[in-house]
């Protein structure tokens, strides 16, 4: 028997996923001599952690639920991504129109670097930053 985990409104539909996974940067696992290092952690899972905060406006360390990643993966992981400009992609190629992101506030996208970074250190919204 196949187990379907319940739409619970946090994870991404499937067919968003399949178009934002062909965009992500890939990443090669570490190299380390000893093999000490810990594995990262499945992409899909640290997205799904993004786009909660992102789609509620809330503090990184809000993100406290079971099946997604800790708040601190979900940080370092979004500010790669940030930096590897995997948002502006998922905009270029029209994803940010998909009825499970049209909650989120994208006008971060845009912003100046000190207000893109503000918003998201601290979790305020867009307007409450003075720029």
């Amino acid at each position: 028997m196949t187990y379907f985990p319940r739409d619970d409104g946090l994870r991404i539909p499937d067919t968003l996923w399949e178009a934002m996974r062909e965009l992500l940067p890939h990443q090669p696992p570490p190299a380390h001599p000893l093999g000490c290092h810990r594995r990262r952690l499945d992409d899909r899972c640290v997205m799904d952690a993004v786009l909660f905060v992102l789609r509620n406006d809330c503090y990184w360390n809000a993100l406290r639920l079971p099946d997604l990643c800790s708040s601190s993966s979900a940080h370092r992981r979004f500010i790669e991504w940030k930096r590897a400009g995997v948002f502006h992609q998922f905009r270029d190629a029209g994803l940010l129109q998909h009825d499970f992101l049209k909650p989120i506030d994208w006008r971060w996208l845009d912003a100046p670097r000190r207000c893109d970074a503000a918003h998201h250190l601290r979790g305020a919204t867009l307007s409450a930053i003075p720029c």
